[in-house]
Formats: structure tokens, sequence, C-alpha cells
């Protein structure tokens, strides 16, 4: 799995490519905490339109959420907008998101279809 990160008019956008991996996903919260401008409440944005999540299990999902959860304090008051266009990923984030809101009490987190969507809840 590949990502980039790039830091877009207040709002951390991530990109996602190719077979998920749990690591990766680890290797992404840690870089994005640790950006100079990280400031917890910036928004985040998630594309996972060229992701395959087929390589994830229910159980990934599960730890990714966990994964975050240990970094709850940096995600206070975070919104994090995330694009599946994927059936398959969209359903894989959804199930990501009913972990991650036990884990992530103080955040918000939604799945969205498109871009355009996505920023606007952002912006809101």
């Amino acid at each position: 799995m590949q990502f980039s990160l790039q830091y877009n008019q207040g709002i951390f956008d991530v990109k996602t490519e190719s077979d998920a991996d749990v690591e990766t996903f680890s290797e992404i919260i840690k870089e994005i905490f640790n950006h100079e401008k990280w400031e917890s409440g910036n928004p985040m944005l998630i594309d996972h339109t060229k992701l395959n999540a087929a390589t994830l299990t229910a159980k990934d999902m599960e730890s990714i959420a966990f994964l975050c959860g240990q970094y709850r304090e940096q995600f206070r008051h975070t919104k994090c907008a995330i694009i599946a266009v994927g059936d398959l990923e969209y359903a894989m984030g959804r199930m990501w998101q009913a972990f991650a809101e036990t884990e992530l009490r103080d955040s918000s987190v939604m799945i969205f279809k498109s871009r355009a969507e996505a920023i606007a809840w952002l912006n809101e």
C-alpha cells in the first residue's frame, strides 16, 4: 500500500492506492500527527478511491480503529472524511467507522462516495 500526504488549505489530505494493509495505516496516522502543521481538530480527508480493500478483514478494521484510539488525544475534535467509491471499500469504511466511533468519542467520521461531498462536509 502506498500513500501520499499533503496539507492543503488547513486540511490534511491523504491519498492511498494499491492493496491495503494495517501497517501502512499506522504509518499514515504517525505521519499526520508528526506533521509540523498538525493541531488537534484539524480536518482530515482520506481518499481511498485507488485502494484495494479486499486484502483486509473485519479483524483488520477493528485493529485499525483500535490503533486510532491510541491517538485519541491527537484526534480530539477532528473531522475525518473518507472517500471510498468501490462497494467493498465503502463497506469496509463503514465497518471501520462503527469500530472507530467507540475509540474516537470526541471526533466525527463520515464515509463519502465523492470528493466534493467529503470536502463540503469538512467545511461545514
